[in-house]
Formats: structure tokens, sequence, C-alpha cells
């Protein structure tokens, strides 16, 4: 299980901040916490994971202040199809960096269920709850290759966006959207 964590230090609107792995060789360079020497980058410059056949979560972290009036966009590439012992977990924001200590924030799941679907979740005080889901099959790939928007306004509506046409893409399809609060 992969897991990454942005973590608030506050609440400002109109922030901008944009992680390019191709500016940061090598990776031990730069702020992020966690499981560090399980990351690297590649040779076309993207974080990759590089604890392979490990039975156990990666994480890593990196605080951030943003929370509402916001944007989140990554591509994921998945050499193999996510399962509910195999997948990756992204915390949008969470009160705590260890994804056991969170009582509050906002994840994407990327598989980890038995449907292979695309979930956007928060917790709540320690409570989980799934509040967008994809079509059932929508990650019933061999390889997943996506572009994943998340997008929340300031009155904490979330939409969860997916583009699966090409990985490096812009044509989002809507997944749902919802309120969290």
């Amino acid at each position: 299980i992969l897991l990454f964590l942005l973590i608030p230090v506050g609440c400002f609107a109109q922030l901008t901040w944009q992680e390019d792995f191709e500016q940061t060789l090598p990776f031990s360079s730069t702020h992020w916490n966690g499981d560090t020497s399980h990351f690297s980058i590649d040779t076309a410059g993207f974080l990759q994971l590089d604890a392979l056949h490990s039975n156990s979560s990666k994480i890593l972290s990196k605080s951030s202040t943003i929370r509402f009036n916001a944007s989140w966009e990554f591509s994921i590439r998945l050499l193999f199809n996510p399962s509910s012992s195999n997948y990756t977990k992204v915390f949008l924001w969470a009160d705590a960096e260890k994804p056991n200590d969170v009582r509050n924030g906002v994840f994407i799941n990327i598989g980890g269920n038995s449907d292979d679907r695309l979930e956007f979740g928060a917790i709540n005080n320690g409570t989980s709850s799934i509040l967008i889901q994809s079509p059932i099959d929508l990650l019933d790939e061999n390889r997943i290759e996506a572009r994943i928007k998340v997008m929340v306004d300031s009155q904490q509506v979330y939409s969860l966006q997916i583009d699966t046409s090409n990985w490096k893409g812009n044509q989002f399809q809507n997944v749902g959207t919802a309120i969290f609060n």
C-alpha cells in the first residue's frame, strides 16, 4: 500500500503549490517526510516507489496549508491491477502524518476494494466514510495510467474527476461531487 499524505498547518485561500520532481534530483534532497528511502526519481523525472514485493505500507508526506478553494491534480501509473491488499491511498489533507493517527482528513483510494473503484473519502472525528465512488471496474486493468483531479470550493464541495485516456492528459470525466465539512 502506497500512501501520500499532505498535512495542513492552517487554512488559506488562493495558495499554489506544485512539486516538479524533475527539479528535485536527487529525491533524498527534497523536503518530504516518511519512508523516503523507498522512493526515487526515474529517468523521466517521475516519483517511483522502489519497494516492490514488499508486504507493508510505504508513506510519503509533505506539509501543506491548502485545504479550501483548491485543486489537487496528479498522474499515477500502476503496473498492476489494484486490489484490496495492493492499492494507493492519497490523503489530500489530514491532521496527522501517519494514516492510523488521522482523526480528520480527506483521501482518494485508487483500488483498495473488490469493485475496482476510484473513491473519494473523508475521516471525521476518526470515522471514515466514502463520499464518492466511480463505476464498478473502472480500475480493473493490469496497468493503470490515469490523471486524477479533486477540486474543493469555499463551501467544502468536493469534485472528483479522472482522465484515463492518457496519464498525462487533460480529458477529465466527472466521477461525482460531495460536501464534507
